[in-house]
């Protein structure tokens, strides 16, 4: 084979151009802009309707919140009050209930809440 006819037969396998080979469906375009449309307003309708359903809802909810909150506070205090009678420390008091509660704290000593813990407890026992 000579050299010009392997240039000729490259010339015909040729490809088109990576742009015209994209745009080769004229719906495509306008398809993803409505579906971009579509989700935008979809999110907005779903964040109106859960800002109301929890507007509607919050006398029930914010009940057993703050039950919840009640009864984590005392747990607190009378956990506080006991260990303080044994001599331990705020910090040691934290890290204690930070390992009770492995599933708030997970890194347990290491937990970045632990310092707000400590003087959630030292507040508590000023009281």
């Amino acid at each position: 084979m000579s050299r010009d006819s392997l240039g000729e037969r490259e010339r015909r396998v040729e490809r088109p151009p990576e742009s015209s080979r994209f745009n080769s469906d004229p719906f495509g375009e306008g398809g993803r802009l409505y579906g971009r449309a579509l989700d935008t307003q979809f999110g907005d309708t779903m964040s109106v309707t859960r800002f109301v359903l929890k507007a509607l809802t919050l006398p029930f909810w914010i009940l057993f919140w703050l039950l919840k909150r009640y009864r984590i506070r005392r747990e607190m205090i009378r956990m506080g009050q006991h260990w303080q009678g044994r001599g331990l420390s705020c910090r040691e008091m934290a890290v204690r209930w930070a390992e009770r509660f492995p599933h708030e704290y997970h890194l347990g000593e290491y937990d970045p809440r632990l310092p707000k813990l400590e003087i959630r407890f030292r507040k508590f026992l000023e009281k």
